[in-house]
């Protein structure tokens, strides 16, 4: 027994010294409406946009008071009980002497004022709304004529008008507590659905979360960041079509925009989102970047502008703002994400295809992600760095560079388990990516192409094969199609062999192709084949010898029949230099 004691300690010291390295939310629930629902449920959970992230923790109460623990970071807060609408409200844990104050107001489920129609949705349907079935209104209650599309212990909700909002059953309490939506799905026992507004309040109220502290304005902040982001995003997809006029104005409404935030909240997030924002909109919205994707993205780039471009005082300037803006970044701040990461790495992306173009160009191809690095090294920011290590590795892998990619993404599996990169398998990918290299046998696959005959990469032993990894909905892949039509026309069938492996739904595909008059076969690859090839970015191209083995990899551009034609001679002369032998 007195071992049992000393692990009971033991463990209890345990919870005890994890706690403290967390910070805390606490407070009380209020609940307003004339329902009494057996207990409240309080959650925590990442911050997602549009719905829940990964709850981080989690307790029920039957007081009305409840305590939460989390690392520093920023976090959704819900509250909810069964009758009562649920309330959420994002805060920010800055330190692990964090002690957040929350004082929650539920209201009690309402509906809107005018009923015209009741339907029920659920597992019957996959809660497919369009899909829902009609109830029929009596006596002021609404009915289920047909009960036998339910089956017992099945979840399902009602639809009132055409919301989309799903609402439960108030009459049945058998249910299913949903944490990941902070509500409840109904289970239907057997007998009759009948949904009866009389159980809802008539008032329609707001459930509220007030947070006391030094940052409860976070939900504020971060409600003004997502509105800015939705401009961003507009401005960022306009650069190429815009005239440099028209970004100029809109890159100086944006820094505006931004200037009018951090004087709002009193420079509190000026060395997080404000910054990090900044960062996004000089490398992504800028005249810089209308500037260099122009060059860049021509179909045959001009060696003088590039260089002057990249030795000019605009590119210069660009530079050092860049990396005065990462200065002042706080990268140890729980406030910070990764975001701003991928916009950095994209400086060097273009670096480095600016020496495809002109291998003697004065310029730095890993300059800032050399910067990413030392600063993964030093920050303790977990976000951050699976952001620094991932797009770097990742970009590595892309170019078959293994000496870099490899370590990076070994240490981000290492260091970084959740990160989604490692979950999906795309850091997998592009592990398996560095080991398809020249000389390796490439892995036999077998399609049906959308025209419905059958293409084995064994069949085409003989003549070399090209093979385009794509997907409609990729806009550099698109970019590529007339250079890959140009080859298709160019070569003869019997020599070379020109394919799509798209990753892609049928209709939109087949669509795109149509459109386009995509000539050369296409098929729609499985899954286990974009494994096979370590398909982690799109397009992704093989050039496969004769022997089946792989040439290379990544052709594309204007210069893609150049490059085979060179693949083809030089395979012709070593196919001679081999018999002469």
């Amino acid at each position: 027994m007195k071992y049992l004691i000393y692990l009971m300690l033991l463990l209890s010291l345990f919870a005890c010294s994890s706690k403290q390295d967390m910070a805390t939310v606490s407070g009380t629930v209020e609940l307003n409406g004339s329902m009494t629902p057996d207990s409240i449920l309080v959650g925590l959970y990442k911050v997602e946009s549009q719905k829940f992230g990964e709850l981080v923790d989690f307790t029920t109460t039957t007081n009305n008071a409840f305590t939460l623990h989390a690392k520093p970071g920023t976090y959704t807060l819900a509250a909810w009980a069964f009758g009562y609408e649920n309330a959420k409200l994002n805060i920010f844990l800055p330190d692990v002497k964090s002690a957040a104050k929350a004082s929650i107001t539920l209201a009690q489920t309402a509906l809107p004022e005018q009923i015209d129609k009741v339907s029920l949705v659920g597992d019957f349907n996959e809660w497919n709304w369009h899909e829902a079935v009609p109830m029929r209104k009596e006596a002021g209650l609404w009915k289920l004529d047909d009960t036998s599309v339910l089956d017992k212990e099945k979840s399902y909700k009602f639809i009132v008008n055409k919301e989309t909002f799903f609402y439960y059953d108030l009459q049945n309490t058998n249910f299913r507590t949903q944490r990941d939506k902070a509500s409840f799905e109904s289970l239907y026992e057997g007998g009759e659905i009948v949904f009866d507004p009389s159980l809802y309040a008539a008032e329609q109220n707001p459930s509220t979360i007030e947070i006391d502290g030094p940052f409860s304005d976070f939900a504020a902040m971060a409600d003004s960041i997502a509105l800015f982001n939705r401009t961003f995003r507009t401005a960022r997809r306009a650069v190429r079509s815009l005239s440099t006029e028209d970004i100029v104005k809109n890159y100086a409404l944006l820094q505006e925009r931004l200037t009018n935030l951090d004087n709002h909240f009193n420079g509190n997030y000026r060395n997080s989102y404000i910054t990090s924002l900044r960062l996004q909109t000089l490398i992504n919205a800028s005249p810089v970047t209308k500037e260099v994707l122009t060059l860049l993205e021509a179909d045959e780039p001009d060696k003088n502008k590039l260089a002057a471009f990249f030795t000019g005082d605009d590119y210069a300037s660009f530079q050092k703002d860049v990396e005065s803006m990462l200065g002042e970044l706080d990268v140890n701040s729980a406030l910070l994400d990764g975001d701003f990461v991928s916009a950095v790495t994209s400086i060097d992306t273009y670096a480095k295809e600016a020496l495809k173009s002109d291998p003697e160009l004065q310029v730095s191809p890993d300059y800032f992600s050399t910067k990413l690095l030392a600063m993964e090294e030093k920050g303790t920011n977990d976000e951050i760095s699976a952001a620094v290590l991932f797009n770097i590795g990742w970009e590595a892998a892309y170019e078959g560079n293994a000496e870099v990619a490899e370590p990076i993404l070994l240490k981000l599996k290492a260091n970084h388990p959740s990160h989604w990169s490692v979950e999906k398998g795309t850091v997998e990918n592009s592990l398996i990516a560095l080991k398809m290299t020249s000389g390796v046998e490439a892995p036999a696959f077998a399609v049906q192409t959308l025209k419905g005959d059958s293409l084995k990469l064994d069949d085409l032993r003989g003549k070399f094969v090209f093979i385009d990894f794509w997907g409609s909905w990729c806009g550099p892949c698109r970019r590529e199609i007339p250079h890959i039509k140009e080859a298709y026309a160019h070569f003869s069938q019997d020599k070379v062999q020109i394919m799509g492996l798209a990753r892609d739904n049928l209709k939109p595909l087949t669509d795109y192709i149509a459109k386009e008059k995509i000539l050369y076969p296409n098929a729609i690859a499985p899954a286990d084949l974009l494994k096979a090839y370590g398909i982690s970015a799109y397009p992704t191209t093989y050039l496969i010898a004769p022997d089946g083995r792989i040439v290379t990899k990544n052709l594309r551009g204007g210069d893609l029949i150049e490059e085979i034609e060179k693949q083809l001679g030089a395979w012709e002369m070593k196919q001679q230099m081999q018999n002469k032998g």
